[in-house]
């Protein structure tokens, strides 16, 4: 889908990120993509990406997972399962759960609070997990990868040895 993806940036520019302001909100579908290719309309049951003119929904980046929650209006009910990002637009992976979508249909945008708010702890535990590896381990231990998602958090770090099992017990 990236020429359709092009296409969309070219047309449209890039989706506005409103998720710092509030987890709720209203938006205009831009552009829906069905196997990488845009399609005018999905009915209930189909499985599309969704590009919306602007979004509270934040996209999957530097490890943390993309935000969960719904899309809806009085015609349509549409879950969107992950958020990703590709040059400047948020590409919310959707189910529709009942109506249809087509373009330029408004939607109340409504991210799933628990996931956000379990993500975002996640998010901060990892910050402070490499603050305690570097503190028990040396300044030059840096940080190789993450994922931070609402059930957990994975952090890799290069050493130069495997830390000992007392040291990772203090960590």
């Amino acid at each position: 889908g990236d020429e359709a993806l092009g296409n969309i940036l070219k047309k449209h520019g890039a989706t506005s990120f409103t998720g710092y302001k509030g987890l709720i909100g209203e938006s205009s579908v831009l552009a829906i993509l069905k196997d990488g290719k845009m399609v005018d309309h999905a009915e209930e049951g189909e499985e599309v990406d969704i590009i919306l003119d602007a979004t509270p929904f934040y996209a999957e980046s530097g490890g943390q997972l993309g935000d969960k929650g719904l899309l809806f209006n009085n015609d349509a009910s549409i879950q969107v399962s992950d958020t990703k990002k590709s040059e400047g637009l948020h590409i919310h992976r959707c189910r529709v759960l009942g109506g249809a979508v087509r373009l330029d249909d408004k939607f109340q945008t409504k991210v799933d609070v628990e996931n956000r708010e379990s993500t975002v702890l996640h998010h901060s535990s990892a910050h402070l997990f490499h603050a305690a590896v570097r503190q028990l381990l040396g300044k030059h231990v840096m940080q190789a990868g993450s994922q931070v998602g609402p059930n957990a958090m994975r952090f890799d770090f290069s050493f130069e040895r495997q830390p000992t099992k007392q040291e990772l017990f203090k960590i």
